[in-house]
């Protein structure tokens, strides 16, 4: 659920969007193309998943864009695999530490700490 707007916007990173506001509207009205032609009872279910996902409004969420830190993480490693300079990626990394605060998410970011050093 996290990623489906991104089969209509693609993965909009800063500079894409003016603000958390503009990525979030891209996204809701994505969202609405998407489920417009669902069962009406889906149609809310599924855009009611989406708005508690962009408000962080439960665990679940929460844990979710955890998840999306510690992908990206992994993205920067390959990315490093193809030549990308460590200076470049460095954001990458700071981003998923600052966002990463489950303790079984922050031993798997410590190991790829390690092990991409």
């Amino acid at each position: 659920m996290h990623d489906l707007s991104e089969v209509v916007t693609g993965d909009l990173v800063p500079g894409e969007y003016v603000d958390r506001a503009e990525k979030l509207g891209r996204e809701r009205a994505a969202m609405g193309v998407l489920v417009e032609d669902a069962p009406p009872a889906l149609r809310v279910h599924l855009l009611a998943l989406f708005e508690e996902l962009a408000a962080d409004a439960s665990a679940e969420s929460r844990f979710v864009h955890q998840l999306d830190k510690l992908e990206m993480a992994f993205q920067a490693e390959r990315y490093a695999t193809r030549g990308i300079p460590a200076n470049v990626l460095r954001s990458f990394h700071e981003s998923a530490a600052r966002g990463v605060t489950d303790a079984r998410l922050r031993q798997a970011l410590a190991k790829l700490a390690r092990d991409g050093s």
